[in-house]
């Protein structure tokens, strides 16, 4: 439910994920974050936070930046994101090019279904997970009693799911897109196609 939790997932094109970041609506007391195992550039951290409504503004979009997204840049990236009018914020694409040697690109509206990767391939195999892991843990356990207890069940849910998509599932959701190229690899994924022979048209100019 959008009014109550929403969550921001990045993940990158070789099956690497950002942390999940939790927005909880109206709990200006609890807040917690845990580390789980995970790729080093990349860990599983958990931030729950307290707005007047389970959505993203500028403060919270600035806080993703600087606590999940600015730790794990290790060189330039592009970013593709859905065309939400906080995304293209003058502050928030500030942050991304001159904090964290980002470009941002935006996917426009109507066609996520067919180019954005998360889309295309990961969400439905997490929200699949999230109802596993729901199921589970009320086949054998009481519904939470107040609001902090439903809340850490929701973020631990989002935690343990994100977790357990597969990198291939993202990679897939890269290739489906068209975003990435794909073809025959090596064990340590290089692509084992051998280059196109330069033409003799192109060593002739050369040697011109």
């Amino acid at each position: 439910n959008s009014f109550r939790a929403s969550v921001f997932f990045v993940c990158l094109s070789y099956g690497a994920q950002a942390a999940p970041f939790c927005c909880i609506w109206r709990d200006p007391q609890w807040s917690s974050s845990s580390r789980a195992h995970g790729k080093p550039e990349l860990s599983h951290k958990r931030h729950t936070l307290s707005p007047e409504k389970a959505h993203y503004d500028e403060e919270r979009m600035l806080e993703w930046i600087d606590e999940v997204w600015k730790p794990s840049v290790c060189g330039p990236r592009l970013l593709l994101l859905d065309s939400l009018k906080i995304y293209k914020m003058a502050s928030v694409r500030n942050a991304f090019e001159n904090e964290c040697c980002t470009a941002a690109e935006f996917i426009s509206p109507g066609i996520t279904g067919l180019a954005q990767p998360m889309d295309v391939s990961v969400m439905r195999v997490f929200k699949s997970l999230c109802r596993n892991y729901y199921v589970n843990h009320h086949a054998v356990n009481d519904f939470a009693q107040g609001a902090p207890a439903r809340r850490a069940l929701i973020t631990e849910i989002v935690i343990n799911a994100w977790k357990a998509v597969r990198a291939k599932v993202i990679v897939r959701g890269f290739i489906k897109a068209g975003i990435v190229p794909y073809g025959p690899r090596d064990a340590e994924e290089n692509f084992i196609v051998d280059p196109p022979e330069e033409s003799e048209e192109n060593n002739n100019n050369e040697v011109e």
